[in-house]
């Protein structure tokens, strides 16, 4: 095996939905967690059905990756399922890393490859997940093509005003995919995913010019939208905290990635948040920037 190297998780800043249609979308690496490969004292039996399927994937070296299994080597990873940050993602690209066979260097490409073994877990996959934890950058999908993220819009000032908060719950009571795609057949429903797409796609935009102004103004737009609209993708145990966002204008949350459990995403610029709503968030970039 290649020597071992972390594959962190990845945050979704913007892009929620409208990127399934082809709508701009931003996803950073967020290292607090990340996974590993480690040998361990016993084999990892839950990992064979997983190698069974890779089978029939032929730039993957299913028959190595068995015998390792079987000597203990192991995915390790403090990246919590059904949180919205990319378990399965990091372990696709844990995979491809090491266990890859002619993995291409074209992005696109490699995208692909990368989907095609996170299919495994959700049935289809668009690979953008496992993508960034591969990179282990920022990838932004803007007009229909994938682009770097340079690594200061990734830990740069606007990352300091951004927290998840935890729902206290996995996703798992709704498949909010499924009801996502069903919202899309009520015409009412429409005009609402043009606007959530032209807001995640100025929200991009914000990012990339470091606008903070910006990005204060349309994380609250797209918060205030979703609260509206998405009502059954936010948990109970974030419903009054997100509420209480709105009402007041000190703070901001929306879904992180399809929503429904795990984590939410939150945006303020006040030192004090934890206080305000009732838990301590976790900060995507660890030291506090003033405005």
């Amino acid at each position: 095996m290649k020597p071992a190297r972390p594959f962190p998780a990845k945050l979704l800043v913007s892009g929620e939905f409208t990127v399934i249609r082809g709508g701009d979308a931003l996803a950073i690496p967020f290292p607090k967690f990340a996974g590993i490969w480690e040998r361990g004292a016993e084999p990892d039996t839950s990992l064979l059905p997983l190698v069974q399927y890779l089978q029939k994937i032929d730039y993957i070296d299913s028959g190595r990756l068995h015998d390792d299994i079987l000597e203990g080597w192991q995915f390790r990873s403090t990246i919590p399922p059904g949180y919205g940050l990319g378990s399965s993602g990091a372990l696709s690209a844990a995979l491809v890393y090491h266990y890859g066979r002619e993995i291409s260097e074209d992005t696109g490409i490699l995208q692909k490859q990368l989907a095609g073994v996170e299919d495994y877990f959700h049935g289809t996959s668009s690979g953008f997940d496992p993508l960034v934890s591969y990179k282990g950058q920022g990838i932004a999908w803007i007009g229909k093509s994938l682009v770097r993220v340079p690594d200061p819009l990734s830990s740069g000032p606007l990352m300091s005003f951004l927290y998840v908060i935890d729902s206290g719950m996995a996703r798992g009571h709704i498949h909010a995919i499924s009801w996502y795609l069903e919202q899309l057949k009520q015409p009412v429903f429409l005009p609402v995913v043009e606007e959530l797409n032209d807001l995640n796609h100025r929200l991009v935009q914000a990012w990339f010019e470091q606008d903070l102004q910006a990005a204060e103004d349309l994380f609250f737009q797209v918060s205030g939208l979703q609260w509206k609209w998405f009502q059954p993708l936010i948990t109970a145990g974030v419903a009054g905290i997100w509420q209480k966002g709105l009402e007041s204008g000190k703070y901001a949350v929306k879904l992180c990635g399809k929503g429904g459990g795990g984590y939410y995403l939150l945006w303020s610029k006040d030192p004090e948040i934890g206080a305000l709503i009732g838990q301590e968030p976790v900060p995507v970039q660890e030291r506090k920037l003033s405005a």
